[in-house]
C-alpha cells in the first residue's frame, strides 16, 4: 500500500463498529432540544424538524437565523451522547501510531464527543495531529464541499496526497471529487462507487495501510 501524507478519519461508525445506539441517542437529544430548549410540543417539534431538513439538510444550520440559538449551543447539546456501551479497542492506538503520515479526526460532531469516544475506545487523543470538528469549519458539514475546502485550508492538506476513512458514501463522494483516496468502513455489502477500498471495520483497514 502506498504511503500518504495525511490519514483522515471520520469518527462515528468509522473508528468503532456501529450498532446504531450513538445515532439513536443523538436523535433523542435533538428531539429533546426542540422540546425543552425551544419549547415546542412533540408534534410541533417534528413539524419544525421536517421543514428545516427540507431547506437546510441539517438542523444546526437553521438554529441561529430561525430560533436565535447558536449553532455551537445546539451541537454541544446533541453531541453529548452516551458512549459507555462502546467496546474498547485495545489494538487501535498502536495501529494508528504506525501510520507514516499526519493523522486527523474530521467529524461533523464536537471535540468533546471525539474526546469522550476516543477515551472509551482506549485511544489517546494525542495520537492525532488535530481534530477538526464542525465548529472548526464554521459549522459547515461534510455533505458540503465548503467544509472540505476549509479543512484543507486550515491544515495545509493536499487532497491528492491524502486518504480518508469514512462510513458515509455521500461524504466519500465529495472526498473523491477532490482527488482523495477513499476507504469505506462498513460491514454491509454496499455499492462502493466512491470508495477505492472497503473494509468491514477499522482494524482490518489499518492492517492494510500500516507499515510493516
Amino acid at each position: 500500500m502506498r504511503r500518504f501524507d495525511n490519514y483522515i478519519f471520520d469518527l462515528d461508525a468509522t473508528l468503532y463498529r456501529d450498532n446504531g445506539e450513538v445515532e439513536a441517542d443523538c436523535e433523542r437529544l435533538v428531539d429533546e432540544f426542540f422540546r425543552v430548549r425551544l419549547g415546542f410540543s412533540a408534534e410541533e417539534a417534528r413539524r419544525q424538524r421536517e421543514m428545516i431538513l427540507q431547506k437546510y439538510r441539517y438542523e444546526a444550520q437553521a438554529m441561529e437565523n430561525g430560533f436565535g440559538v447558536s449553532e455551537k449551543e445546539f451541537m454541544d447539546y446533541i453531541c453529548n451522547v452516551e458512549v459507555g456501551h462502546l467496546p474498547p479497542n485495545p489494538q487501535l492506538e498502536a495501529k494508528l501510531r504506525r501510520l507514516p503520515g499526519r493523522r486527523f479526526v474530521y467529524t461533523d460532531s464536537t471535540v468533546g464527543h471525539v474526546a469522550d469516544t476516543l477515551c472509551r475506545l482506549g485511544v489517546d487523543l494525542r495520537v492525532f495531529d488535530a481534530v477538526c470538528d464542525a465548529e472548526r469549519t464554521g459549522f459547515k458539514f461534510k455533505f458540503q464541499k465548503e467544509s472540505f475546502e476549509e479543512f484543507f485550508r486550515i491544515y495545509g492538506i493536499k487532497p491528492q496526497n491524502s486518504v480518508m476513512f469514512e462510513d458515509s458514501l455521500r461524504n466519500l463522494e465529495i472526498a473523491k471529487s477532490f482527488g482523495m483516496t477513499t476507504v469505506l468502513i462498513s460491514p454491509r455489502r454496499e455499492e462502493k462507487a466512491f470508495a477505492d477500498f472497503r473494509f468491514s471495520d477499522i482494524n482490518k483497514a489499518l492492517d492494510a495501510f500500516v507499515e510493516e
